[in-house]
């Protein structure tokens, strides 16, 4: 017997989980064609390469970000075991922020190769540069996963400073 929104349902959590993840996914697949169709009107209207980049990019992730966002959601909203529900909680927080670090990443490159070939300034540093963006949001996004692991990261960085000294000295 389960409560929820102070409805009393005679159910056990192992049917309660897969309503809940088939009712997620089925709602992130209605959001997902509805967001496209408007998003797609909005891009072919323009006819500038970069935001057909983006939507090509929106269109193949949009909906896996959906599903890990509203699962998280439903989730939350689901009387579930504590453990249960904090191991759930974290396993979905940790999925879309590495989707959403990966997508800012494609996001950012694809700026990049759109200022590239507008500009022949950029051109000749376009790899340098790729590879420094990369290196930056994959720092930053690293750090933000690892504390949203109960890692800390002060520690880390101490050591890494202590390292670098150690090595600064010797040479």
């Amino acid at each position: 017997m389960i409560e929820l929104f102070e409805l009393v349902l005679l159910m056990t959590p192992w049917i309660i989980i897969p309503a809940v993840i088939l009712g997620a996914v089925a709602l992130a697949f209605l959001i997902n064609i509805i967001g496209l169709r408007i998003l797609g009107r909005l891009v072919h209207k323009t006819s500038n390469e970069g935001a057909d980049r983006l939507y090509r990019l929106v269109k193949r992730y949009l909906f896996p970000l959906l599903a890990l966002s509203l699962l998280l959601l439903f989730v939350s909203f689901t009387p579930l075991p504590a453990g249960v529900l904090q191991l759930a909680n974290r396993v979905f927080i940790i999925s879309a922020l590495v989707l959403t670090l990966f997508l800012v990443t494609q996001a950012g490159l694809i700026f990049l190769r759109n200022m590239e070939s507008r500009y022949e300034a950029v051109h000749d540093i376009k790899g340098p540069l790729e590879a420094i963006v990369k290196i930056i949001l994959i720092a930053v996004g690293g750090t933000i996963v690892l504390d949203n692991l109960g890692i800390s990261l002060t520690p880390l960085i101490t050591t890494l400073g202590i390292g670098s000294l150690a090595v600064a000295i010797a040479l």
